[in-house]
């Protein structure tokens, strides 16, 4: 069955399918929405010319004409009556809205008929490779439609193209073209228009959808702040309609064929042949439910494409709104209402309340969650810093934390006033905490000497108060002495490590501090709230779409699609602590550095700050080590705001602190990666012995060589993480060598004992 018979004349309708509703022609669509694609210049008259050629004798004519269709091939679409309980929720499609989506459907039967008259040249023997060439760009270019004003300036180029040899043609100077090479740029003409002609028919969707989106508070929002937003809720809204008018033909689909199977099911007997009806009635109401059937289906797969087509400028006009509010959000001039449905929107992309939108106990639940947000810095060693995206925009927009690496200005604009602005202004920070933490370090490590001394003069008052004459003096008396010489060495290593963190570590960021600001009051180019906000939020995207796997979803339809409380999908702040709370206790130095680096795990000294944990508004499978922890940097961990299905987060979070440790180790191992006393030096070494062993005796090792080190790293700490409270021994028993490294590095918990042969 043809495409073109997709809008069908009325007919008879078969017995027992009584209940129908009318689907309108195109002629009955409204005409205003029908525009010029394009004024032709005299370079298009010239291509006009030069494409109405005709094709050869020896060939089999094709011609097309857009938008005319065969009546010989019109049918009608047979209605089922529908439940309306498992189509999308309530929106009433406005009759303007539907006209818009009809048309548009409309050219996508055409574009098909183009399609179907390329696939036949293509099958003619006599056809050059030119012509091949051009009609396989046309398809190419039909798996992603290009947009109006891509369309235009291709169809200019074709026509001052055409214009050229047509002058060549009539100077003498040129053969005439290719009939078949003409033809092919005929219908590549006609695809360029039909996709000018669809992005105009979208230019009533304002009006079309103004009475749905008119009342929405984060609209008036949006207005008051001068932010342009109406299209952005106007093709949600059109989204949400194709999706409904997808829901509804499959439906209608799935009835048709419950139908034609129950057909074929045929009763026996003399009462079964006397009710049934005669066979040409019945083969006519067969024919149609078939034919109906084709049609749905048509429509479905119509309606599907435009819901793919329409998504990229779905997530572009989203995404643009986020920038552009962004710096809206960082002046922090919002209460109310108004402040909690900005949080809404930041954290995990809500758009509207309105049932079409969103259930009404997802919406409770996120409003819930966006009454508070916590933005105040916490800068001490046993801090956890999840952010969600508000939260994190303000507090690296405002200074409170160092904003994401640009690596835009780390690639391209190297040495720049902008460059230099963002590397002093991220060192301002840095040194900020980093003297808060050496300050809380130390204040911990004085509390410990004073205790040392208390401790220390307890025990020697105990020997001095020994009984010498007493059968245990000795044994007494020696257990005492070694005590006592345990806490001067105790008291000699704090007392160091003290001294240096006071007059080398402390001072050192005190005198950096300085030097910064001197060299920022002198730099021309400054860093502004405004300018931090725009770039957080395109660094938001850039996250959101790494955590999807690459993928670009619309937020609004993912979080309406996958946002499920209660069910272990959604990440929030107290979920997300108290599973790191827990891997920390399984690696207790994950966010720790140590400040004295002895061989004897027992006596070393460590500062631990933790990195930025940013929540994005986001649904995917997997969170992104950002940053590592370096000089600069206390590092920056990403996760979705929730995941597509429950379970996922403990297998993400394993794989992400992976990847933030082995970052963390390459960017401590220097210039020298192998030589150095690292993890990542250490797990590399053991790699590189097993190259020469056995295939079958490496993957039963964990050791792929068709991987890198990181990902065969990712494997091995999980495993060690799993089993850490039992010593490791799901990695030890894995592969001994590689545990042997880790656990140099990676000391076991406290009181967990190292597993041995």
């Amino acid at each position: 069955m043809p495409v073109a018979a997709f809008l069908l004349l009325q007919q008879t309708i078969p017995k027992g399918l009584e209940e129908t509703a009318i689907v309108k022609t195109p002629n009955e669509t409204n005409e205003s929405l029908q525009t010029d694609a394009l004024e032709h210049d005299s370079s298009m008259l010239a291509m006009d010319t030069v494409l109405t050629k005709e094709r050869p004798d020896n060939d089999d004519e094709i011609k097309i004409q857009v938008g005319e269709y065969d009546e010989d091939e019109v049918g009608e679409f047979i209605e089922i009556p529908v439940s309306t309980s498992t189509i999308p929720e309530n929106l009433e499609i406005p009759e303007q809205l539907q006209r818009i989506i009809e048309k548009r459907l409309s050219i996508y039967r055409e574009l098909e008929e183009l399609e179907k008259d390329r696939l036949e040249m293509l099958n003619l023997k006599t056809l050059s490779e030119d012509v091949k060439s051009e009609l396989s760009r046309q398809r190419r270019e039909l798996q992603k439609l290009p947009s109006g004003q891509e369309a235009q300036a291709a169809l200019y180029k074709l026509g001052t193209k055409l214009a050229g040899v047509a002058q060549k043609v009539k100077d003498g100077k040129s053969q005439a073209l290719d009939p078949n090479l003409a033809h092919a740029y005929q219908l590549a003409s006609q695809q360029w228009k039909l996709c000018m002609t669809r992005e105009n028919i979208a230019s009533p969707l304002l009006q079309a959808t103004a009475g749905i989106t008119a009342k929405e508070p984060l609209l008036l929002i949006f207005s008051r702040l001068g932010i342009k937003s109406e299209e952005l809720f106007a093709w949600a809204v059109y989204a949400t309609a194709i999706e409904v008018e997808t829901a509804v033909a499959t439906k209608k689909r799935q009835a048709i064929q419950e139908q034609l199977s129950q057909m074929k099911q045929k009763k026996h007997g003399l009462l079964a042949r006397l009710n049934r009806a005669s066979k040409e009635e019945e083969k006519e109401t067969r024919r149609k439910l078939e034919q109906s059937d084709e049609l749905y289906a048509d429509r479905i797969t119509f309606l599907l494409r435009e819901l793919s087509a329409i998504t990229p400028h779905l997530v572009k006009e989203f995404w643009q709104v986020y920038n552009e509010a962004a710096p809206c959000l960082v002046k922090n001039e919002f209460v109310g209402q108004d402040a909690v449905l900005l949080r809404a929107f930041f954290r995990y992309g809500m758009l509207s309340q309105a049932s079409w939108s969103l259930e009404p106990e997802v919406v409770e639940h996120i409003l819930e969650n966006c009454a508070v947000a916590n933005l105040t810095a916490d800068y001490s060693l046993d801090a956890m810093n999840i952010l969600y995206a508000d939260e994190y925009i303000i507090l690296a927009s405002n200074g409170t934390y160092t904003p994401s690496i640009d690596e835009e200005l780390e690639l391209k604009h190297r040495n720049s006033p902008a460059w230099h602005a963002d590397r002093l202004h991220r060192r301002l920070i840095s040194t900020t905490y980093k003297e808060t933490a050496y300050n809380e370090v130390l204040v911990n490590l004085l509390e410990s000497i004073g205790d040392l001394h208390e401790k220390q003069a307890l025990l020697q008052s105990e020997l001095s108060n020994l009984i010498r004459n007493a059968p245990d003096y000795h044994k007494l008396s020696n257990n005492l002495k070694q005590q006592i010489q345990s806490c001067k060495v105790d008291l000699g290593r704090f007392e160091r490590i003290t001294k240096r963190i006071e007059t080398q570590f402390i001072i050192q960021q005190i005198e950096l501090r300085e030097e910064t600001e001197a060299k920022l009051a002198n730099l021309e180019f400054k860093l502004t709230e405004e300018c931090l906000a725009d770039k957080e939020a395109a660094a938001m995207h850039r996250v959101s779409r790494l955590c999807a796997k690459l993928q670009d979803p619309f937020p609004p339809f993912a979080l309406r699609d996958n946002f499920n409380p209660g069910s272990g999908q959604v990440n929030s702040r107290e979920e997300l602590i108290k599973d790191l709370q827990e891997l920390e206790r399984r690696d207790h130095t994950l966010f720790k550095e140590c400040l004295l680096p002895v061989k004897k795990e027992s006596q070393r000294i460590y500062m631990r700050y933790c990195p930025i944990i940013l929540i994005s508004p986001s649904c995917g499978f997997m969170g992104y080590s950002w940053n590592p922890r370096t000089n600069l940097e206390a590092g920056r961990i990403v996760v979705p705001a929730y995941c597509p299905r429950p379970g996922l987060r403990e297998r993400m979070l394993h794989n992400l602190l992976a990847d933030f440790r082995w970052d963390t180790s390459k960017a401590s191992s220097g210039m020298d990666l192998l030589g150095s006393e690292t993890l990542m030096a250490a797990y590399s070494t053991v790699r590189w012995e097993y190259r020469r062993k056995q295939k079958n005796v490496r993957e039963k090792a964990g050791i792929y060589s068709e991987e890198n080190d990181r990902q065969n790293f990712r494997r091995h700490y999980v495993l060690y993480l799993q089993s850490a409270l039992d010593g490791g021994k799901k990695l030890f028993f894995k592969c001994r060598e590689v545990y042997e490294a880790m656990v140099k590095y990676i000391p076991l918990p406290e009181g967990v004992q190292k597993l041995k042969r």
